[in-house]
C-alpha cells in the first residue's frame, strides 16, 4: 500500500527542512552573540540585571544569565553598588531563574546606559559601579495590581 517513491521524497523533504532549521538557528545565535542586558524588577523590590536566556518553550520562569544585583551601600554619595550575583558569599552560579508571576516588569537596557557600561567594564576587569548622575534614594515601587485597583 505504501509507495516507496513517495516515502523517499517525504524523508528527503524532512531532512532538508531540518537542515535549514538548524542552519537558521546557528546563524541566529551568531548574529545575536552580544545579548542585550535587561533589568528585572520583582514584587519583593529586588532588582536584577542580566541577559535573558531564550527558550522556544513557554515557561513560568524568567531565566537570567550573567546576573548582577543592585545593592545598597552606606555611602551617601553612591548609595548603590552593582555586584556580580555569582560573587555572593554563598557561592551561587551566574544564572538565576525567577518566577514569572513575581516579576513586576522587565526592561531592556540601552547599550550605552550606565549599568550596561558598568557590566561590560566589570567583564573587562574594572571595579565598581559609580553612577555619573544622581541615583534615586529609593527603588521604584511595584504598581498596584488590577485586583487592588478594583477594590
Amino acid at each position: 500500500m505504501f509507495n516507496l517513491k513517495i516515502n523517499v521524497k517525504f524523508l528527503f523533504l524532512v531532512v532538508i527542512v531540518l537542515l535549514v532549521g538548524v542552519l537558521g538557528f546557528v546563524g541566529w545565535q551568531k548574529l545575536n552573540a552580544e545579548s542585550p542586558y535587561y533589568a528585572v524588577f520583582l514584587q519583593t523590590g529586588d532588582l536584577y540585571f542580566g541577559q535573558l536566556s531564550r527558550s522556544f518553550i513557554p515557561s513560568s520562569r524568567v531565566d537570567l544569565k550573567n546576573v548582577y544585583i543592585l545593592a545598597r551601600t552606606n555611602d551617601e554619595k553612591n548609595p548603590f553598588s552593582l555586584q556580580k550575583f555569582s560573587d555572593a558569599f554563598w557561592g551561587p552560579s551566574g544564572q538565576i531563574s525567577l518566577s514569572r508571576d513575581k516579576v513586576v516588569w522587565i526592561n531592556k537596557l540601552k547599550s550605552d546606559s550606565q549599568v550596561a557600561g558598568a557590566i561590560k567594564a566589570a567583564g573587562s576587569g574594572a571595579q565598581q559601579f559609580a553612577p555619573q548622575a544622581a541615583v534615586p534614594q529609593q527603588l521604584p515601587q511595584a504598581p498596584e495590581t488590577p485586583a487592588q485597583l478594583s477594590k
